[in-house]
């Protein structure tokens, strides 16, 4: 057990003495604008972890997984929603967490009524884009997401 040193060639940490190479570790994860084509309506959810701040849906991508099923799953257990028509928007890595966020836009699949799943969602709610705040995070791939939308560009 020595201190890693980072490595001349690559980004990693190298032991020493040993030579054994760490990388870093990093969880993929799925972002999603769902819209309501119908009524031109964004679906907007407050997390518990996120307090009153706007979010996507968005969760883990487990194993063995594709991300579209990802996109699907977790729209499906977060708010009670089947999507369709995804389509691929941009990915953004947030050292934070350790998480590559892959971004997704969907189209609702069916009825808007939303079921929250209760440990993760405190809130959530369909927005026109005149409803939609100014972007306050132009850093986060999901508030790039949000203000696309409110500016009639998603």
């Amino acid at each position: 057990g020595q201190a890693l040193c980072d490595s001349p060639r690559e980004r990693a940490r190298v032991c020493p003495q040993c030579g054994r190479v760490e990388y870093p570790q990093i969880s993929p994860c799925v972002i999603t604008a769902v819209i309501d084509r119908s009524q031109n309506k964004l679906l907007v959810v407050q997390g518990h972890s996120t307090g009153r701040r706007m979010a996507l849906v968005a969760g883990y991508v487990e194993i063995g997984e594709t991300l579209e099923q990802a996109v699907a799953r977790e729209v499906a257990e977060e708010v009670g929603l089947k999507v369709k028509n995804l389509r691929y928007y941009g990915s953004q890595p947030w050292a934070f967490s350790s998480t590559q966020m892959m971004a997704f836009v969907a189209d609702l699949d069916g009825s808007p009524k939303l079921t929250l799943q209760a440990e993760e969602i405190a809130a959530a709610r369909w927005m026109s884009p005149e409803e939609l705040p100014e972007n306050a995070d132009p850093l986060s791939i999901g508030h790039q997401m949000i203000e696309c939308f409110r500016q009639g560009r998603l």
